[in-house]
């Protein structure tokens, strides 16, 4: 049952942000006076089709994307309101707007979440440095989950199963080394933990004495585990506080965009100069790794968090669209920037065999990340299982 409410959780998501991104288009050339003659969800072969006015509107059976099919698009035309003869200004706001439709549904859904969570948001692993505009207060932390609590030791009474621990002696520490120092240098002491509820990030503090006596060596200083082998950790989060305005989701979803292309840079840098790939090729992921994420708020019941996961994947596909390569919105861009500082007029033939060019290099890109996904996620050996299991019986 979770494997199919998944499914159906990821197309809803999947069909909702293609869907906005080809309305943006679709509105945009309607008020260009652009005849629009197909708007499609989907690839492949057509479930639904119907035509009203002049557009034939379409659903397709593969919902991994989405197009709008406007006249002059691909091919010569007289008219003065077809695609290609409309000035560059014009060809950019639509070409733009599929993009500012993603983006203006993430901060609509970052609007709900953020009033909902009382302006704070905690939801951003910290890749990279990043100063966030107009907030009240940012921290960068690493929240310790514990998933063990060892009796008669010096954290048993005092902290729970499920407890998040995000500072000692209200200090935040970026590191699970940084913990353990601070730990150890406050045996036969008394210390102050901060323990924060991460549906509404409120943190509260609890008084500890740490007994020298009472420490058991395989469980650590507090007797407690925050990972099976206590170094699966998670990676520091932001912890933002907003003000409260209206103008706080458009900052927050202006600072993911920014954030997600510094760190993305950063990620590649730092794989091209140490020339250890693992990070990058783990940082990247597929349908796949969305379908795994998807699964994992659906088993775990998280559903508080659904919204600011739609407004990532929007963010996400704003980001890859406007990027200048062929194909995309940012290289259809680029290449009527370049008719218009030209002043010349580049061929149908030219702009067809540089968007096949961009076709093949994007679905190689998209192999590679999704078998890449498939093979890291383990997905090879549970349909190997399933099958054994199946012919087993």
């Amino acid at each position: 049952m979770d494997l199919l409410f998944t499914l159906l959780v990821l197309l809803l998501i999947l069909g909702i942000s293609i869907f906005v991104h080809e309305l943006g288009h679709f509105v945009a050339a309607k008020l260009a006076r652009v005849p629009v003659k197909e708007f499609a969800i989907g690839f492949g072969k057509t479930l639904f089709s119907k035509t009203y006015l002049e557009t034939n509107y379409k659903i397709n059976l593969i919902p991994l994307g989405g197009y709008v099919h406007l006249e002059g698009e691909h091919s010569e035309s007289t008219s003065e309101n077809s695609f290609r003869n409309k000035p560059f200004i014009t060809k950019t706001f639509i070409l733009i707007s599929g993009v500012t439709m993603n983006l203006v549904l993430a901060a609509t859904l970052l609007s709900i979440y953020l009033i909902a969570n009382n302006f704070k948001f905690g939801l951003l692993p910290k890749f990279v440095d990043h100063n966030f505009m107009s907030v009240v207060d940012q921290k960068t932390i690493l929240p310790l989950n514990i998933v063990d609590v060892l009796p008669n030791s010096n954290a048993d009474t005092f902290l729970n199963v499920g407890d998040v621990i995000v500072s000692i002696n209200n200090t935040f520490f970026t590191s699970f080394e940084e913990f353990l120092n601070i730990l150890n240098q406050n045996i036969d002491k008394n210390i102050s933990l901060g323990l924060i509820d991460l549906n509404t990030y409120e943190i509260k503090n609890i008084s500890l004495f740490i007994d020298s006596k009472r420490i058991i060596q395989e469980k650590g200083i507090l007797g407690v585990k925050f990972s099976f082998n206590n170094t699966q950790l998670q990676t520091p989060i932001f912890l933002l506080e907003y003000e409260k305005s209206v103008f706080s989701p458009i900052f927050l979803t202006v600072d993911l965009f920014i954030y997600q292309i510094k760190a993305m840079n950063s990620i590649i840098s730092e794989a091209l100069q140490t020339r250890d790939f693992q990070k990058a090729t783990q940082s990247f992921g597929g349908i796949p790794a969305i379908t795994d994420q998807v699964n994992t708020i659906v088993q775990f019941r998280l559903f508080e968090v659904i919204l600011p996961f739609v407004a990532f994947i929007n963010i996400s596909l704003a980001f890859i669209n406007i990027l200048p390569i062929p194909m995309l919105d940012g290289g259809m861009i680029l290449i009527f920037f370049i008719e218009f500082l030209s002043r010349k007029r580049i061929s149908d033939k030219t702009i067809s065999i540089i968007n096949l060019i961009g076709f093949i290099f994007l679905m190689s890109l998209v192999i590679f990340i999704n078998v890449k996904d498939i093979i890291q996620l383990g997905w090879i050996e549970s349909i190997l299982n399933f099958l054994k299991s199946i012919f087993n019986r």
